[in-house]
């Protein structure tokens, strides 16, 4: 018997996945269960962030920062200051999800995103350039295929409470039964807004951080030797120039959240985040090493 949940998660596990479909389909069971909140996230994703509301944490990106010189094309800028990487070289995308595929598609290794006028005005007073010039954030494309790999995680571990809940969709569509069931379902999404979390309750999968009431603990020593344990097994992982580079950005802004006591979740997303990315780029031991390490730290 068909099942219209079970026939989505179906079409999730399939190797490359058409991400907008899936999308598009758990909108409508989202809508007919009245998900109300998971079915703003839905939307959020396929039509992109407004500019008022906040973009969830898994879609933060590290870069470097490079100027445009026609006789050089983009070359490296030296930080000027000690802010200077924490106020130019992360940024959140707001983009819709199609555009985060596209870019990832055409990027072929590294996508390029130039400041708007006003930022880039402010890099050309900081740098002191003699001449005006454009500036643009570099940023790893594996950082973009981890942002659609977490919102294809994200409806997996949604459709996977509805089985559970035997709300399944068969034959014609949602029972009343099925409808009045999935009313008992927690239904509070924060996607990552910070410190709180994607949906409430006991994942511990991907971005999805666990937690009662979103109090999560840490140890700052634990921490820190384990940022220590992270850089030492890197010495023997085999990851090109590139990624190592953006890996080292990624550690440097976890350090940064911790000297600026950000609050737990907030750094247990960024090790989770650093965890994809590893795993994207072949580094499986370092990336089961902080699975591991985090289970006693958080």
């Amino acid at each position: 018997m068909s099942s219209i949940v079970k026939d989505l998660q179906a079409e999730i596990m399939v190797e490359n996945c058409n991400v907008l479909n899936i999308l598009r389909k758990a909108h409508v069971i989202a809508s007919t269960l009245q998900f109300g909140e998971f079915d703003e996230w839905i939307k959020s994703e396929l039509n992109g962030y407004s500019p008022n509301s906040d973009v969830p944490e898994y879609r933060s990106v590290i870069g470097a920062v490079k100027a445009w010189v026609p006789s050089n094309g983009w070359v490296p800028v030296v930080p000027p200051s000690e802010d200077f990487e924490r106020l130019f070289c992360n940024r959140k995308l707001g983009d819709p999800i199609s555009e985060i595929i596209e870019m990832a598609k055409k990027a072929q290794g590294t996508a390029v995103y130039c400041y708007p006028a006003l930022l880039n005005k402010s890099l050309n007073d900081l740098c002191k350039m003699v001449e005006p010039v454009q500036f643009a954030m570099h940023v790893s494309s594996h950082q973009l295929s981890v942002i659609v790999e977490q919102v294809k995680n994200t409806v997996l571990e949604w459709t996977i409470r509805l089985v559970n809940a035997g709300v399944l969709g068969e034959e014609k569509g949602f029972s009343s039964s099925e409808k009045e069931s999935a009313q008992s379902l927690p239904q509070t999404i924060n996607n990552y807004y910070g410190s709180t979390n994607v949906i409430n309750g006991d994942f511990d999968r991907s971005l999805i951080v666990a937690g009662n009431d979103n109090h999560i603990e840490y140890s700052y020593n634990g921490v820190e030797n384990l940022i220590s344990e992270i850089e030492s097994a890197l010495d023997d992982e085999s990851v090109s120039g590139e990624d190592m580079e953006t890996v080292k950005e990624m550690i440097a802004d976890i350090r940064d959240k911790l000297s600026c006591n950000k609050k737990p979740s907030m750094i247990k997303a960024a090790f989770v985040g650093l965890k994809d990315f590893l795993l994207n780029v072949g580094a499986s031991i370092t990336a089961s090493l902080i699975q591991d390490r985090m289970k006693a730290l958080f």
